[in-house]
């Protein structure tokens, strides 16, 4: 287009700040605030990248990135493996066997 069509569709006079500012409103609008996720998408997906950088910025990791998360993934299944073939963690005995009693002692009978 030559400066003479956009002077007559209305476009000759947009600045860099205009049309920053008619962005921001356009943006602004209902429709895309209500075609953002939801706030915990939001923080999570903060969150991943956070530690995306800071995976990023550990030097000397073989296999960068992928690397760490495969180790990650190799390690939770270690412990998934191992919690599965001991399974739920309980006590030997019986609960409360040590207040058990039976029948009530006298002091002389203690």
């Amino acid at each position: 287009m030559t400066r003479l069509d956009l002077l007559a569709a209305g476009l000759g006079d947009v600045t860099r700040e205009g049309a920053r500012r008619a962005a921001h409103d356009e943006l602004r609008r209902q429709p895309y605030r209500d075609a953002q996720p939801p706030l915990l998408v939001r923080v999570l997906q903060r969150v991943v990248r956070a530690i995306g950088h800071l995976l990023d910025s550990v030097p000397g990791v073989p296999g960068g990135r992928g690397g760490v998360v495969l180790l990650l993934l190799l390690l939770e299944g270690t412990v998934a493996v191992v919690a599965v073939r001991l399974g739920p963690l309980q006590r030997g005995g019986r609960r409360g066997a040590g207040l058990d009693v039976g029948d009530r002692l006298t002091a002389a009978g203690h």
